[in-house]
């Protein structure tokens, strides 16, 4: 066990590291993560490398920077967009959506857990959501015959991304909030409107040529609301005029004009 977790310490260290003005990754990082992802598939029933790279913390500390500063290097985008998804995997479905009931198992079920809380709170920097509308957008506004299997793939992953950290729980007792305050799930909506991410989900969502997306794009908005009353949903769904439709389709196309440019 020692061995693995030198191995995984090295690899992590292979990243990169922050340097005084931005993140600096190791000539050997597109390496280090394709290694990383190797390291997850062979993972043990005790989880023993996630719960390392957990604990690591090199979703704040190392996969987002890089997602932010080096969001044009496609390859490199592409291997962290996959070991992000990976690593933010929900831990119901780990365990197949039985929680587990022996004591060492459930401790570990809880670790994970922090950890997943611990990466949602990293996403509530708007740069990330920026990044990820930016990449949505771009295979949005792509004609058709421009849609590839890999473009479509990596716009799932994207999807799935956001899906894995809206489907992460809060933790009452460590945010403490009053109820009227902003929890961290409210935290993450907030950076995702700001980023402009929301309108580009209803948009797939409205959209025909973007049907093979519907069911994620459902999924991501179900969790979206999540902690909201039906009730008060129910009241809050007032009948818009044609006049407010015209001004939110006409708002969008701004959004989407401005993707092009």
């Amino acid at each position: 066990m020692a061995l693995i977790h030198a191995e995984l310490t090295a690899t992590c260290n292979s990243l990169g590291c922050v340097g005084p003005e931005k993140y600096c990754i190791d000539p050997q990082c597109s390496e280090a993560v394709r290694d990383l992802i190797k390291f997850l598939r062979r993972d043990g029933d005790d989880h023993e490398i996630r719960r390392h790279l957990g604990t690591a913390n090199i979703v704040e500390t190392d996969l987002l920077p890089i997602l932010i500063e080096y969001s044009n290097n496609l390859e490199l985008f592409d291997l962290i967009i996959r070991l992000l998804v990976n690593l933010t995997t929900p831990v119901l479905l780990i365990y197949n959506e039985q929680p587990p009931t022996e004591k060492t198992q459930s401790q570990y079920y809880l670790q994970m857990l922090l950890h997943l809380q611990k990466y949602k709170r990293a996403f509530t920097d708007i740069n990330v959501w920026n990044v990820i509308v930016n990449k949505l957008a771009e295979v949005i506004q792509a004609e058709y015959h421009e849609k590839g299997e890999e473009k479509v793939l990596s716009t799932v992953r994207l999807l799935i991304l956001v899906r894995n950290i809206l489907h992460v729980p809060a933790d009452n007792d460590a945010e403490c909030r009053p109820d009227n305050d902003a929890n961290l799930h409210d935290q993450v909506l907030w950076a995702m409107h700001q980023s402009q991410l929301i309108d580009i989900i209803m948009y797939i969502t409205c959209s025909v040529n973007e049907e093979r997306y519907y069911l994620h794009a459902l999924e991501i908005i179900s969790l979206m609301l999540r902690d909201q009353k039906a009730k008060e949903l129910a009241n809050a769904s007032v009948n818009r005029t044609e006049t407010e439709k015209q001004r939110d389709e006409h708002e969008l196309k701004i959004v989407l004009d401005k993707e092009r440019k």
